[in-house]
């Protein structure tokens, strides 16, 4: 695999993770279906949405069953200028796949991801998540 690694206080990132990304079909369908099966779909007026049932997506699922995380949420930004998430803490470790579009991510510094990339944060790290294009991504606690 022509994984890259970049390790920084515990923060790990890995470039072009090598397998089959979800498309922006398959993101609109995860939304639509969780929206029909009356899920909590979390939004705002800025384009964003998440949903809770990205293990849905084959290609997620593959990859969720291979990290063992519990489960898979999708986070979807529209607007390039979207909100996503501000600084917070997670209590858990958190693998964040990104399928589609960039993201910046702080941490103890700037990620910029790009389509296959992963990056993990461990539990109680303040991160900061902003999109830098229409993107699409998944969340994975362990």
């Amino acid at each position: 695999m022509g994984i890259k690694k970049q390790h920084r206080q515990n923060i790990e990132v890995i470039r072009k993770f090598e397998l089959n990304t979800p498309s922006w079909q398959d993101v609109i369908n995860n939304v639509n279906n969780s929206i029909q099966k009356g899920d909590l779909i979390k939004s705002n007026d800025r384009g964003f949405f998440v949903s809770h049932r990205a293990y849905e997506i084959l290609e997620v699922d593959m990859v969720r069953k291979k990290l063992k995380a519990n489960g898979a949420h999708l986070y979807v930004n529209f607007l390039y200028d979207g909100d996503a998430f501000p600084k917070h803490q997670d209590n858990v470790d958190v693998i964040f796949w990104q399928i589609i579009g960039k993201t910046k991510w702080v941490v103890d510094k700037e990620y910029i991801l790009e389509p296959g990339d992963l990056i993990k944060v461990p539990k109680n790290t303040s991160h900061e998540v902003k999109p830098l294009t229409a993107r699409a991504g998944i969340s994975f606690g362990i």
